[in-house]
């Protein structure tokens, strides 16, 4: 069966959300629970909650860019057959097919534009650390063709 997020679940968050950037932080930082969980049903849940904040959210991706590493290896993981995703197995291939095209979406829309300096933390920073994120997915056999980068990654992205 196909997980979904109740559509009045999801309306209240996000309705939360945009009373102010405090909340969506709070938010951001709930999530990590879920996403650590033992279960990649609720992992997946956690990771289209994480979407559609992603995508509407500037502070979202702000927060998100402080944990882009984690986020990769506890939704994708490091092994090509979904080894390191926990059960049921699944649950966990259709974790890793929905992270990699949320990753695909959010880059090809580059959402990483509207980041801002913060603590360290730049645009320049966020698109480095989505180009690290895609290298680590090649070196990991994830992706072959269609990859999330659409081309070769720059050796200067590399640094």
């Amino acid at each position: 069966s196909l997980l979904t997020i109740d559509a009045t679940t999801l309306k209240a968050i996000k309705d939360l959300a945009r009373l102010a950037a405090v909340n969506v932080v709070t938010v951001h930082e709930l999530l990590q629970e879920p996403l650590t969980s033992n279960n990649s049903e609720i992992r997946l849940l956690a990771v289209i909650l994480c979407n559609e904040l992603f995508t509407r959210s500037k502070h979202f991706r702000i927060a998100m860019a402080e944990t882009i590493k984690d986020f990769v290896h506890l939704t994708i993981g490091g092994k090509a057959n979904g080894s390191e995703l926990p059960p049921p197995t699944d649950a966990a291939r259709v974790l890793r097919e929905k992270s990699i095209a949320f990753f695909e979406d959010w880059h090809r829309n580059n959402f990483d534009r509207h980041l801002v300096s913060s603590r360290c933390l730049s645009s320049r920073w966020f698109h480095r650390t989505l180009w690290r994120t895609c290298r680590i997915l090649h070196s990991t056999c994830i992706i072959r063709d269609g990859c999330i980068t659409r081309g070769k990654i720059p050796e200067s992205a590399l640094r």
